[in-house]
C-alpha cells in the first residue's frame, strides 16, 4: 500500500512538473487541482502509516458502533472515555418526607415519616441523578497501565425550587490505580463502591436510593485485586472508617465521634462462571469513642460482618437473559455498610460504653425479559436489628417490596439509549417502642444516555 501511495505521488508531480507545456492556457487552475490531490495523497499515506503504528488518527476516532465521538479517543497513547445520561424523575409518594427532604427525590430509610402532618400524596419532579463522568486509561512501556476515573451527578446541595433548581454537583467517584501488575494484579486508590459490595448483585431499581437489605457504600479506599485463575480472583482492602453511635441518651440522633484510629479492613473472593457470578466477603473493624466527644471515658470495641451475594442466569439468551440477584449479610458493628446507614454501629449506653448493634439483612429480586426491549422486575428487601431496645424512635426492622417494568425506545447496543420505566415501591419500618409507619411511592422515569461511552 505504501509503495503504491509513493509512486502515486512520483507519479503526480512530475506530472505537476511538466503540466505548462501540456496546457498553458489552464495551468493555473491545474496546479491547484494537483496540489489538493497531492495533499490528500499525502494525508491517505499518514493515516496508514499512523494505523501501521497501532494508534489512530486524532480526527478519525468513532465508536465501536461506527458513530463518531462514541469511541473511547487516544492520543500519545491515552485512551479516554466522556460519558454520562440525563434523567427525569416524576416521583408520587403516599406521604411527604417534610419540606426540602431529599428523601422525597429517592429512598432513604431513615427518612420514611412516622407521621403524616398534613403532609401526603406529593408529587415530585426532579434531574439531579443527571450524571456525568470521564475515564482514562494508559499503557507503559513495560506494560503496565494506569487508570483513573472521575464521576458525579446533581444530588449537593439543594437549590431552591422556586429559583430555577440550581442544585450543585457531588462527587461520587474519584480513583485512580495500576493495571497488569505482578500476575495480573490491579490496584485501585481514591473513592468508589466499598470492596464489601458485589456490584452484579444490585436489583434492577429506578431509585438511587438505597433499599433496606442492601450493601450500599462509597468511601475512600486503597484495594489489591489478584486473579487466582480463570473462575476466581480475591481483593483486599483498607477503607475510610467512621463510628456511627446512637445514644440511650439523645434517642436515634447519629452521633459521630470521628475518633477513629484504624481502618476498616475487607477481603472478598469472586466467583466468575458461565451461569452467573457469586462473592463472599468479610468485614473487620475497630469502633472507637472517647470521653471528649461524649463517651463517658475511651472506649472501643473490634466487630465484623460477612455478605455474602451474586447474580445467577435462568433462561434466555446474550444480555436479555432472566436473573436472580441476593444479597445477604449479618455481622455486630457493620454500621453504614448495611441498609443505607439505616442502623448505627453501636449504641452508647447510660455508662456511656460503646455496645455494639447486631443486624442481618437480605435482597432478593428477580428480573425477566419479555423481549429485547423490555423486562421488569420484583424485589424483596429485609433488614432488622438487635440491641437498640434502649433508644426511643430508633429503626430495628424494615422491609420493602419492589416492582418494575422497563422498556428501551433505542437498541441497547446504538447511541443515543433512551429507556423508560415505571416503578412502584412500598416500604415499611417498625420503631421502638413497638410502632410501625408505612410509605408508598409511584415513580415514572426516561433517561437518556446521550454521550455514553460505558456504564458506571
Amino acid at each position: 500500500m505504501r509503495t503504491l501511495l509513493g509512486f502515486g505521488l512520483g507519479f503526480l508531480a512530475l506530472w505537476a512538473a511538466l503540466s505548462p507545456c501540456i496546457a498553458i492556457a489552464n495551468d493555473t487552475d491545474a496546479i491547484t487541482i494537483l496540489q489538493r490531490q497531492v495533499a490528500d495523497l499525502t494525508r491517505a499515506l499518514q493515516d496508514v502509516q499512523a494505523s501501521q503504528r497501532g494508534q489512530i488518527p486524532a480526527l478519525q476516532a468513532v465508536g465501536s458502533d461506527g458513530v463518531p465521538g462514541q469511541r473511547p479517543k487516544k492520543a500519545d497513547g491515552l485512551e479516554w472515555h466522556v460519558g454520562g445520561y440525563a434523567k427525569f424523575d416524576a416521583v408520587f409518594s403516599s406521604r411527604s418526607a417534610g419540606v426540602g427532604s431529599i428523601a422525597d427525590d429517592f429512598i432513604v430509610n431513615s427518612a420514611i415519616p412516622a407521621t403524616s402532618v398534613g403532609e401526603k400524596d406529593q408529587l415530585k419532579f426532579q434531574a439531579r441523578e443527571s450524571r456525568l463522568w470521564f475515564s482514562g486509561t494508559k499503557a507503559s512501556e513495560n506494560g503496565i497501565g494506569f487508570k483513573v476515573h472521575l464521576e458525579g451527578d446533581f444530588f449537593g446541595t439543594r437549590g431552591l425550587e422556586q429559583v430555577n433548581n440550581p442544585h450543585q454537583f457531588r462527587l461520587r467517584q474519584a480513583h485512580g490505580g495500576l493495571t497488569n501488575l505482578l500476575g495480573g494484579s490491579s490496584l485501585l486508590m481514591g473513592q468508589s463502591w466499598t470492596t464489601f459490595q458485589n456490584l452484579a448483585a444490585f436489583p434492577q431499581t429506578t431509585t438511587l436510593g438505597v433499599l433496606p437489605g442492601q450493601v450500599f457504600q462509597r468511601q475512600a479506599q486503597v484495594r489489591l485485586t489478584v486473579p487466582i485463575n480463570e473462575r476466581f480472583n480475591a481483593q483486599v482492602a483498607v477503607e475510610n472508617p467512621e463510628t456511627t453511635l446512637f445514644s440511650a441518651a439523645t434517642g436515634a440522633t447519629v452521633l459521630i465521634p470521628d475518633d477513629d484510629r484504624l481502618p476498616d479492613f475487607i477481603a472478598r473472593v469472586n466467583l466468575i462462571e458461565k451461569w452467573g457470578t457469586a462473592s463472599i466477603a468479610a468485614l473487620v473493624r475497630q469502633l472507637r469513642c472517647n470521653a471528649s466527644t461524649g463517651c463517658g471515658g475511651s472506649d472501643k470495641a473490634t466487630d465484623s460482618g460477612v455478605s455474602i451475594a451474586g447474580r445467577i442466569y435462568t433462561i434466555g439468551q446474550g444480555n436479555t437473559r432472566d436473573n436472580l440477584r441476593f444479597q445477604m449479610q449479618l455481622g455486630r458493628g457493620m454500621g453504614h455498610y448495611g441498609s443505607g446507614g439505616i442502623f448505627p454501629a453501636a449504641v452508647l449506653n447510660a455508662a456511656g460504653n460503646i455496645d455494639p448493634v447486631d443486624s442481618f439483612a437480605f435482597t432478593l429480586g428477580y428480573q425477566h425479559w419479555w423481549n429485547r426491549v423490555l423486562n421488569s422486575a420484583l424485589i424483596y428487601n429485609y433488614a432488622n436489628a438487635s440491641g437498640l431496645n434502649t433508644v426511643a424512635a430508633a429503626t430495628d426492622d424494615a422491609q420493602s417490596l419492589n416492582a418494575n417494568i422497563m422498556w428501551w425506545l433505542t437498541p441497547r447496543a446504538l447511541r443515543p439509549r433512551i429507556h423508560r420505566c415505571i416503578s412502584t415501591v412500598r416500604l415499611r419500618r417498625f420503631r421502638e417502642p413497638g410502632s410501625f409507619h408505612q410509605f408508598g411511592a409511584f415513580q415514572f422515569l426516561k433517561r437518556s444516555s446521550t454521550l455514553s461511552a460505558g456504564e458506571s
